[in-house]
C-alpha cells in the first residue's frame, strides 16, 4: 500500500506488506483482526517506510522495519507498543525489529493513569533503535506523572521471555518522566552514540533503576550489562549505570 491517507486504523493480519509514503489517522495493529483474533505463525517481514501514523500496538511479529516514520498524538499509552504474546498455550513470538530515522512525539494530555512511553517493548528478540528521535515532552505535569520512561524494555517479562540483542545508537532523547531508558535484556548489547536531555521537568537520570544492575540485584536470566560509549547528557559525556 502507497501514496494514501486513511482516516481510520489499519490491521496487518498477513506477511510481506509493505506501507510506504502512508498517513494513517488512527492505530496500526499487528497479528490483530478487527475480530481480535491472532494467527500462528506470526506476520513476518513488516516494512512501515515514511508512514505517519498515531500508536501503533503488536502481538508477535517476525521481522518489522520502521523507517522515517512519525508516531504522534498518542492518547493514555505508548507511541508503540510492540510486544511478544501469551495466550493460554499459543505463544506469539515478537523478532528482528529496526527502527530507523524515526520520530516518535507529542503525546496527547493523558485523561486515565495508563503508562505512557514512545516505545514500549517486550520479548522482543533483536532491537535495533538507530538514529531517531524520541521525544516524550507532555503537555502537563499530570501527563508527565504517567510516564515510566522514554523507551521502556518490560523490566518482568509479561510472557515468559526477556528482550535480547538490543542496539540502541545514534538516537536523541528527550522528555520522559524521572527516567529516560529502561532498558532490561538478555544477549549482547549496546547503548551508543546516543543523545539525552534532561529536559522533562522531573528529571532524575538517564536510566531505571539506577543503582541496581547486578546480577544479584534482579531475576536470573533477565540483564545483562550493555556495552557503552559515545553517550552524552546535556551535551556532557556521560556513563549509565548499566553500561561495562
Amino acid at each position: 500500500m502507497s501514496n494514501t491517507h486513511i482516516t481510520g486504523s489499519v490491521y496487518i493480519i498477513g506477511s510481506n506488506v509493505t506501507l510506504s509514503n502512508v498517513k494513517v489517522d488512527g492505530t496500526i495493529f499487528i497479528n490483530l483482526s478487527e475480530q481480535g483474533v491472532m494467527s500462528l505463525p506470526v506476520p513476518a517481514n513488516i516494512r512501515l517506510v515514511h508512514v505517519e501514523f498515531r500508536d501503533m500496538y503488536s502481538y508477535g511479529f517476525a521481522g518489522l522495519t520502521l523507517d522515517y516514520c512519525n508516531s504522534h498524538s498518542a492518547q493514555n499509552g505508548p507511541n508503540a507498543q510492540l510486544f511478544d504474546y501469551r495466550q493460554g498455550s499459543k505463544y506469539y513470538p515478537a523478532s528482528n525489529l529496526v527502527i530507523t530515522n524515526s520520530w516518535f512525539h507529542d503525546p496527547a494530555e493523558s485523561t486515565t493513569t495508563a503508562h505512557i512511553e514512545t516505545l514500549h517493548l517486550n520479548g522482543v528478540q533483536g532491537v535495533t533503535l538507530r538514529n531517531n528521535i524520541f521525544d516524550e515532552r507532555a503537555p502537563d505535569a499530570n501527563t508527565r506523572a504517567h510516564v515510566t520512561a522514554v523507551v521502556t524494555f518490560e523490566g518482568t517479562p509479561l510472557y515468559g521471555v526477556a528482550s535480547s540483542n538490543v542496539i540502541i545508537d545514534g538516537n536523541v532523547f528527550h522528555g520522559g518522566g524521572y527516567y529516560q531508558l529502561y532498558m532490561i535484556a538478555n544477549g549482547t548489547n549496546s547503548v551508543t552514540n546516543n543523545q539525552f536531555f534532561s529536559d522533562s521537568g522531573d528529571f532524575a537520570g538517564i536510566q531505571y533503576p539506577p543503582s541496581a544492575y547486578s546480577s544479584s540485584a534482579l531475576t536470573s536470566g533477565q540483564y545483562n550489562k550493555f556495552t557503552q560509549s559515545g553517550n552524552t547528557l546535556d551535551g556532557k559525556p556521560v556513563s549509565l549505570p548499566g553500561g561495562k
